[in-house]
């Protein structure tokens, strides 16, 4: 759900970036009927991210989140398989997209999760494709609407 642009325009069009109008029809009903502490369990696109689902993330102003969502990976399929690409692609996205609170581009990993109203939680085993790549960050702990 989480919105993903780059210099010429989303990342992907078959993902929720290409459903802009209905993406905004589901966080204004959220909005509209007071739906809070929502969590989006998504996965199938081979890397891990957690990120805060606002209808504008950018305008640092207004980007109250009204939704978080996990995005579990492969478990066996590979992401991005050159760590280095993986890797400064991530530090990009992190640098650019201050909604995106964690994103693994590379590994593949087990993912559960417990959660209560307040505190959602991803936690998880990884393992990489390569045996160079460097351990895998904390948890992802995104800001609960």
């Amino acid at each position: 759900m989480s919105q993903l642009v780059g210099a010429d325009g989303p990342f992907h069009t078959d993902q929720w970036d290409g459903y802009v109008a209905s993406r905004n029809r589901l966080l204004q009903s959220l909005a509209t009927n007071s739906i809070d502490n929502v969590v989006v369990l998504t996965g199938d696109i081979h890397s891990s991210w957690a990120n805060e689902i606002a209808v504008n993330p950018f305008a640092a102003a207004t980007a109250r989140p009204q939704a978080v969502e996990f995005v579990g990976p492969a478990v066996t399929s590979p992401g991005i398989d050159d760590l280095a690409q993986a890797t400064g692609l991530a530090a990009q996205i992190g640098t650019t997209h201050p909604h995106v609170k964690y994103v693994d581009l590379f590994r593949v990993a087990t993912w559960w999760s417990t959660s209560t109203a307040t505190a959602p939680k991803a936690s998880g085993t990884t393992s990489a494709l390569s045996a160079n790549a460097p351990p895998m960050r904390s948890s992802p702990k995104p800001t609960v609407p």
